[in-house]
């Protein structure tokens, strides 16, 4: 892999320009390796020779697709994944950037120096270069579950100005901003469907959350249309996960704390935030990725204290964006959208926030067979787990979530 990062890969990026124009390649030195679900990660230094005869040293982070076979990929289309940042990178950034005046995105999206995918043609030549993040003092949150008010607050203000670009440059530009869109691919295999709506087995998961409060006073008889929601809850998470009859804009599509990177000051506080890996973007609601990062990486104690106030933030950073623009919704129009597909994040949570607590369960899941695996993901986390995910369920109901179901 290296040999052919040092003979082909950054050859083939310097030439491009993306070190520079007239620079010349001289050379890989590589400093690193790790891995994660989809991906082989390199780190090193290109080192260039500039037309004037200086050099440049660039520490570079590298993506390529993992040779192992992992239980990722038995749900998402990992070609499609690499084909989806690159395009991100190479022709929806740029068409943003254009109306970027406060040069939002120079601070809030890794620098994109080369990429290649091929869409299944040959997925060991498709790689995505960026500059490393760790130069600038930027990296993961310590935090192992749940990020506080700061974080929170940070991450949901730069994503309100990412949505709100994107609606802005539809609403400026559709021919370009449409055209662009429409070459996006779905990366979870069993994604947005015209067809039949069909039962998921795994749909039984989504119960792990309600079902303990069928014997609570309190909330046993408010149970009926979540019940009904979740019995069919892949084809729901399906609809969602395509245009909405109400606000739609890009979405980042996996807006997680494993996806976010912060910048710290003396005082060790987050002042700023990259939203990292862009391979699952989408053309739907906000609230997809709104709903999904505060009810996955939000403690039960925020949520219930500051749920209005992040919503409030998000959109006054929207609103700030689209001033004056026709575009721009409205802030009832907002909150009745997260109402309505907030649930939407449960349905992530309850396969993601057991891994919370169990460090090595993609390692398990992996080494299980199909058919026990129900029983796995069902217990993965143990009590703790599922007590959070009955907090979910509680928040939902008490803040009148809307489950939507078929009469």
């Amino acid at each position: 892999m290296i040999e052919w990062l040092q003979t082909e890969v950054f050859p083939a990026a310097v030439e491009s320009g993306s070190f520079g124009a007239g620079a010349k390649f001289l050379g890989y030195e590589p400093s690193g390796q790790q891995d994660s679900d989809i991906s082989d990660i390199f780190f090193g230094t290109v080192n260039v020779e500039l037309p004037d005869g200086g050099q440049l040293s660039e520490r570079v982070y590298v993506k390529v697709q993992t040779k192992e076979t992992k239980f990722y990929h038995l749900s998402h289309n990992i070609d499609a994944h690499f084909h989806n940042e690159v395009l991100f990178y190479t022709e929806l950034l740029p068409l943003l950037r254009k109306y970027d005046t406060e040069n939002f995105l120079a601070g809030s999206i890794p620098e994109f120096v080369y990429g290649r995918a091929t869409l299944g043609a040959a997925p060991d030549q498709d790689v995505i270069v960026q500059k490393d993040l760790s130069l600038k003092g930027f990296r993961m949150t310590k935090e192992k579950l749940f990020l506080d008010e700061k974080h929170i607050r940070l991450t949901v203000d730069r994503l309100a100005k990412f949505h709100a670009l994107a609606i802005m440059c539809q609403h400026e530009n559709p021919e370009a901003f449409n055209e662009v869109v429409s070459k996006i691919k779905a990366t979870n295999l069993h994604g947005p469907s015209d067809g039949p709506k069909q039962k998921d087995p795994f749909d039984q998961i989504k119960f792990r959350g309600i079902d303990p409060l069928k014997e609570d006073p309190e909330y046993s008889e408010r149970l009926t249309e979540i019940s009904r929601h979740c019995e069919w809850g892949a084809s729901w998470l399906k609809k969602y996960m395509g245009p909405s009859d109400a606000i739609n804009t890009l979405t980042h599509g996996d807006l997680t704390r494993h996806n976010l990177m912060f910048r710290y000051d003396d005082q060790r506080e987050p002042v700023e935030v990259v939203l990292c890996d862009w391979a699952c973007i989408r053309y739907c609601t906000p609230v997809s990725d709104l709903s999904l990062f505060l009810i996955l990486d939000t403690s039960p104690e925020l949520k219930r204290s500051h749920w209005d106030t992040f919503l409030s933030e998000y959109y006054s950073a929207l609103s700030r964006v689209l001033d004056g623009h026709a575009s721009k919704p409205s802030f009832e129009d907002l909150q009745l959208e997260m109402r309505k597909k907030g649930v939407y994040g449960y349905h992530w949570a309850v396969y993601m926030l057991p891994a919370g607590f169990e460090t090595e369960l993609n390692h398990k899941m992996e080494n299980t067979p199909l058919t026990e695996l129900f029983q796995l993901l069902s217990e993965a986390g143990g009590p703790k787990a599922t007590e959070y995910l009955t907090d979910i369920v509680k928040f939902m109901l008490d803040h009148e979530f809307i489950f939507e179901v078929d009469e």
